[in-house]
């Protein structure tokens, strides 16, 4: 038995938002959520003759400000993991396709490897000041200017990390998982794993970060 699309909400909340379909395709599909698709491809995704991916039912649910699932229509596992995404993170989130970023990653490894894999990003951005904090010269700091600072550098983190999911779930998969993979080991398997691959590459370091 041939298996069925399921039937899902898209072309009746295009409508709620008083959008034709070509100006919708148009303007939001294209300009504003940068999906590189044909209007022909949009058409079959609103009458269900395609399935909607991923990345584009993250953006669209996003931009339509409902749950994956109602825009789907169905689909109970991912409807669950991309909402504990934004009940997580979406206050570490400055656009939909950090979005796409954060969620494509509990859908490729689920949700305990997705935290993980973001707790060590932050480890390694000193997120929370630790690294920074240990230094001589911000000892006599007040807890104010230490607050601050700390603000200012979770905000700079989130965006890079948000810029650094949403680029690396663009990857192949055999590449991103290798990398989600890598990345969701602790500090010292890491380290070791990190030791090993220079090694074997062999390449010339034409910069060091003095801060390691």
């Amino acid at each position: 038995m041939e298996k069925q699309t399921p039937k899902n909400n898209l072309k009746k909340l295009r409508i709620e938002k008083g959008f034709s379909q070509k100006e919708f395709y148009e303007d939001i599909i294209k300009k504003e959520l940068g999906l590189d698709i044909t209007l022909r491809t949009y058409q079959n995704w609103e009458n269900s003759s395609n399935e909607i991916k991923s990345k584009p039912a993250l953006l669209l649910a996003e931009y339509f400000r409902v749950n994956v699932g109602y825009l789907l229509g169905d689909d109970e596992r991912r409807t669950n993991y991309l909402s504990s995404t934004i009940e997580k993170y979406g206050d570490n989130m400055d656009s939909p396709a950090d979005f796409a970023g954060y969620g494509l990653l509990a859908l490729t490894r689920g949700e305990k490897v997705r935290d993980t894999v973001i707790e060590n990003l932050r480890e390694i951005t000193d997120y929370y000041g630790h690294k920074r904090f240990s230094k001589e010269e911000f000892k006599n700091w007040s807890q104010e200017k230490k607050d601050f600072m700390i603000k200012e550098m979770q905000d700079y983190a989130d965006t890079n990390i948000g810029r650094f999911l949403a680029g690396l779930m663009t990857f192949p998969d055999k590449t991103k998982i290798t990398i989600i993979d890598f990345l969701s080991l602790d500090k010292s398997d890491r380290e070791a794993l990190s030791t090993i691959i220079s090694s074997l590459a062999d390449n010339p370091v034409l910069h060091k970060d003095y801060d390691d």
